[in-house]
């Protein structure tokens, strides 16, 4: 996957290899999704999901992974998984970690209605090697179908 491999990655949420990618991609249970950019037919954006198909438990994000942060991709890209995993199957929540010092990727889940709910310390490492703590974060069905509405209503 071409989007992590830029620079800065591996600072914040680090690479995995090809062969990680190949070994998840061959998994039953994990779904990759791809978002293109409809200018170019290229991806610029790819998500990992686990927990399809376990009726009434939760969608993971697995990887969020954008090629240009800050000019919306990822936010639509979030919004039509989340749809898509409300939508398509009975999980009660959609649900994820971040590394307590990504910073930029908290507010972006902030932003998007996802509620923290645990912390988990020293349970992850950076791309370095140091132990950081995990923030276990989530967006339950109903909290999405009552922003749902709330948008509804406003337009």
């Amino acid at each position: 996957m071409v989007i992590e491999r830029q620079e800065g990655y591996e600072h914040q949420v680090g690479r995995w290899s090809e062969d990680e990618h190949l070994h998840n991609i061959s998994r039953p249970g994990i779904l990759y999704l791809v978002h293109d950019d409809p200018a170019t037919a290229k991806p610029v954006a790819f998500a990992a999901l686990t927990g399809l198909g376990q009726a009434g438990g939760e969608i993971r994000i697995k990887r969020l992974i954008v090629s240009k942060p800050g000019r919306g991709i990822g936010g639509r890209f979030l919004e039509t998984i989340v749809e898509m995993a409300f939508e398509n199957t009975t999980a009660e929540r959609v649900a994820l970690n971040v590394a307590s010092t990504n910073e930029e990727a908290i507010r972006f889940y902030d932003s998007h209605g996802f509620s923290r709910y645990a912390i988990q310390h020293a349970a992850g490492r950076t791309p370095a090697g140091t132990l950081v703590n995990l923030i276990l974060m989530a967006l339950s069905r109903n909290a999405w179908e009552a922003i749902r509405e709330e948008e509804q209503n406003d337009s």
